[in-house]
This record gives structure tokens, sequence and C-alpha cells, in this order.
């Protein structure tokens, strides 16, 4: 039998394992991410797919915190932004690999932050090496709209309605704080980690200042729902080739590298083509006219000039495995 077979029969046991927790046991599952040679044991959702992922692609969140803690070891007195922190398995995965710089991880949902804290709490980091905050980090405009899912007790899923963020929402008791990268008080940060499921280049777009004082290495993910997105990650590509950050690594959604080298226009046009391919590819597969697709978003890694030593050192590390 192949692996694309055996994946699927391990994909419906999963499935099967998720609704059977949900319906007898508890609301939460435990999992395990690996480090260079130690692990760490994580809760998290029972329908949290990461570690059947990580069985499949091995690659797959392997970099994130490997470049984490190479950024770490540059600049020890910088931290580390992570947004759209989930669990904090990235925070605990870059501790694992040696990470040690201090690192703010903001999370807006009230679901995945106590599984959050309670990951921190029992993987021993602190406020003082991870400093949580509670909201959402908004782009160029004061007003978006958000939609926050939030699991109950294992049972039952419920959605609450889209609503406009202004300085804070509430709703159904539950107060997110909007949230910009000055407000951080952050001006040396030597890595911003983005990974907010489409809003991305919306957050880099209305942090333009905020890039030019701090110069951070970027790591964001290029998945997008609307068109609208896609054109607004080619003005933001466009614009940090005037920022001169002038290296790049491109990555799959499994870690695969795609592409990298210098940093220009001509290949900002190659890097926005292949993003607006992903948004085709995924409508053709929720559609049903693809039975699956080359990839369903891109992981992109910018380095400013100033830190081209530290991407020589990360490329040769991408390059040697």
């Amino acid at each position: 039998m192949n692996k694309y077979y055996l994946r699927q029969i391990d994909k419906l046991f999963l499935n099967i394992k998720t609704v059977f927790y949900k319906i007898f046991i508890k609301d939460y599952r435990e999992i395990y991410i690996n480090g260079k040679n130690n692990k760490a044991k994580l809760i998290c959702p029972v329908n949290n797919r990461l570690d059947y992922i990580q069985k499949w692609s091995k690659r797959y969140d392997y970099w994130l915190p490997v470049i984490m803690d190479l950024a770490s070891k540059y600049y020890p007195k910088e931290v580390i932004i992570d947004i759209g922190a989930n669990i904090g398995d990235s925070v605990i995965a870059a501790r694992l690999h040696g990470c040690n710089a201090k690192i703010i991880a903001i999370e807006p949902s009230p679901h995945f932050l106590r599984y959050l804290y309670k990951n921190l709490e029992s993987n021993n980091e602190n406020n003082d090496s991870t400093q949580v905050v509670e909201g959402i980090v908004v782009g160029r405009s004061k007003n978006i709209k958000f939609s926050l899912h939030r699991t109950g007790t294992g049972k039952t899923e419920s959605e609450l309605n889209e609503f406009q963020i202004e300085d804070e929402i509430k709703i159904d008791e539950i107060i997110i704080k909007k949230i910009q990268l000055t407000d951080l008080h952050v001006n040396q940060c030597s890595l911003l980690k983005i990974d907010t499921d489409g809003f991305d280049s919306f957050i880099l777009e209305g942090a333009q200042e905020w890039l030019d004082i701090s110069r951070p290495i970027i790591w964001a993910e290029t998945e997008i729902i609307t068109e609208e997105a896609g054109l607004v990650w080619q003005s933001v590509l466009f614009g940090m080739c005037e920022k001169n950050y002038n290296n790049f690594i491109l990555f799959d959604n499994e870690g695969a590298v795609l592409l990298y080298g210098e940093y220009n226009k001509n290949m900002v046009e190659n890097i926005s083509n292949l993003i607006d391919y992903s948004l085709k590819e995924n409508k053709n597969y929720e559609s049903g006219m693809r039975l699956s697709r080359v990839s369903r978003y891109y992981d992109i890694a910018l380095f400013p000039h100033e830190r081209g030593g530290l991407y020589k050192d990360f490329i040769n590390l991408v390059k040697n495995n």
C-alpha cells in the first residue's frame, strides 16, 4: 500500500478518535513536539492536527524554531514577536531548539489562550521569558471584520457573529483588545513571526513605520482567502524591496524550499504569482474541481540587509538538510 493511502487511513482514524474524545472523554488531548534531541508535551483541542501533519510532513513547521534559535544567538538582547501564538507550539518548539530570547506571544482567541497559558506553564515558561499579550493585531484600519470561533466543552461548537473592532470589542462577556505593533513599545525585534490565517499581509501593511525602526526578519504565512489580500501582499512585497530587504526564502506549506536568494522586484512578481495561484488552487479544491492541492499557502522569510549574516547561516542549514 502506497504512502498516500496509508496517510488517508491515518487521517480517518484521527477523525474517528476526535469524535470519540469529544463525546466520551474530554475537550483536549495531549501531543508531543520534537526539538533537536528532546521533546515536549502540549495539550491542544481534540481537533488539532499538528501531530498528524508533522508525522507525514517531516519539515512542516520545522524551520521556524530553527530561525528563532538563530535570531536569539545573533541578537540576544532583542525580542521575538509571535503573532498568532495559538496553543504555544512555536514558542515551545523554539525553546527545544535552544532559543533563549524573550518572546512576546500574541493571541486573540480565548479558546486558544487557555491552552497557551497551560502549555507555557507546564514547560516552565514565565512572564520574563515569554510575555503573553491578549488581543488582535490590526493592520491599516481600526475597523476590521473578525470572526471568532470558540469551541465549548468538547461536544458543542459555536461561532460568534462578525463584528467591527474599534479600540476593543465585547461580545458574550468576552473582551478582545485591538493592538498595533507600536503599542508593544518594542524597538529591538530580531524576528517577527505572523500566522493569522489570511490576515498577515494586512498586519504588515499597517506596520510600515514600526518596521522602519525595528528592521526585524519577517516570517509570515501567505495564505489568502480573497483577491484583495493577494493585492495587499503584492504591495507589501514591493514595499519591502524599497526598505532594503534584500534576501528571502520561500517554503511551501510542508516546509520544502521553493525559492531563495536575492530579493528584488522581479522576484516579487514571481512570488505574487505563486500566491495568486495558491488562492485559485484552494478555490478549485473547495469546489470539488481538484482532488488535492499543490500548495495551500507558502511561508516566506524576508531579511533586511543588516541581518545578512544570519541569512547566510540559515540558508546553509536549509540547503544541507
